[in-house]
């Protein structure tokens, strides 16, 4: 599940995109009206983690924070990393251009993100 806001302004370009991901324990409606106020330029993708923490309240994965630090669940990570994605892939298949170049580099955080995981 996502929450769209479409740009409030027209742009002379094409509609560049912005996609928000919230951290754990909130929702996707904790970070769109923010990513909306950046810029009226924007089309605004804030996504949901998949599952359910509490009322109102998902994550992408589990993370128990210990005294040694956060520990979270390498499946359920690999899972969310591939459905972002997905995400991805499809929002690339739709726009071109600048935003293009956006997206590859988000695909390379999450692959960043997943090497990393992996420690």
């Amino acid at each position: 599940m996502y929450t769209y806001i479409p740009a409030k302004e027209e742009s002379s370009a094409k509609t560049p995109v912005l996609v928000l991901m919230h951290g754990v324990g909130s929702n996707e409606q904790d970070l769109a009206e923010f990513g909306a106020s950046l810029d009226p330029r924007l089309d605004v993708y804030s996504l949901r983690g998949p599952l359910p923490m509490g009322p109102h309240s998902y994550g992408w994965f589990h993370v128990n924070f210990t005294e040694q630090g956060p520990v979270h669940n390498k499946e359920q990570a690999e899972v969310a990393r591939q459905r972002h994605r997905m995400f991805l892939f499809y929002m690339e298949s739709k726009i071109t251009g600048f935003l293009s170049f956006m997206l590859k580099s988000l695909k390379e955080f999450f692959r960043m993100q997943a090497f990393l995981c992996n420690y």
